[in-house]
């Protein structure tokens, strides 16, 4: 398990670079999860540039930019939470 960003950052890079992508994710879940057991290390996950910077990199990998209409007015579900609770819930 990465003890720092800058460490998840790396093996999350290999993954990707490797076409791993569901392990790259997997890795940055451990991660966030192993952070937000810590009360005070919340603010690590929350506020971190280098997280949104690698989820939206696999993002990008897994869904084409240009999606047909069909695909992106039927089939595409889209959640945004701006905020996230220690008891599972979320805020819209």
């Amino acid at each position: 398990m990465p003890k720092s960003l800058d460490e998840l950052s790396t093996r999350v890079e290999h993954f990707i670079k490797d076409n791993r992508l569901n392990d790259a994710l997997v890795e940055i879940q451990k991660f966030v999860e192993l952070i937000l057991e810590c009360h005070w290390c919340t603010g690590i996950v929350y506020s971190s540039e280098i997280l949104d910077s690698l989820c939206q990199k696999i993002g990008s990998l897994t869904c084409p930019q240009e999606m047909s209409p069909e695909v992106s007015e039927k089939d595409t579900v889209v959640y945004i939470a701006t905020e996230l609770y220690m008891t599972g819930g979320t805020a819209l």
